[in-house]
């Protein structure tokens, strides 16, 4: 079996709209195919099927290709949003989605003993508007104090 890269994943999906496309198939097709899907979405590697099964593979891969996708999407969401909130506690303003996304993926190309670390933009600067400070009011209704020293 070839083998084709393949983000890794928890699991895989079986959905109602396949499994009723597979309803001529005798249990122990079902569960070759089965197999084949799992090592197909776990490790990358192309199934060895009959030709039968075959006429059907196109439909699943694709659907496997894309929940693969789709989960290396909500990682890649997950973990930028994680940059994000450690930038911004260090007073940094973070890189946008997209080329955080580019540095990352650069990053990973590169070997272990090669890698950078991520440099978020420089920090930001937060103009404080001057706070009004607080004056003494007098208020007309207010007892005084017999004890005070007149001016």
């Amino acid at each position: 079996m070839a083998k084709k890269e393949k983000p890794q994943r928890p699991g895989m999906m079986l959905y109602f709209d396949m499994v009723a496309g597979l309803r001529g198939f005798s249990d122990e097709e079902l569960g070759k195919l089965i197999r084949a899907m799992a090592a197909y979405a776990e490790h990358g590697e192309y199934p060895d099927l009959s030709e039968r099964l075959m006429l059907v593979w196109p439909f699943v891969e694709q659907k496997l290709d894309y929940d693969g996708e789709k989960y290396l999407d909500t990682c890649r969401s997950a973990r930028y949003a994680t940059y994000c909130k450690k930038t911004k506690a260090e007073g940094k303003k973070p890189l946008d989605k997209d080329d955080w996304i580019e540095q990352v993926d650069n990053v990973a190309e590169r070997d272990d003993t090669e890698r950078i670390q991520l440099q978020p933009q420089p920090e930001l600067q937060f103009q404080q508007e001057p706070q009004p400070q607080p004056q003494a009011q007098l208020n007309p209704n207010a007892k005084t104090n017999k004890h005070s020293i007149p001016s």
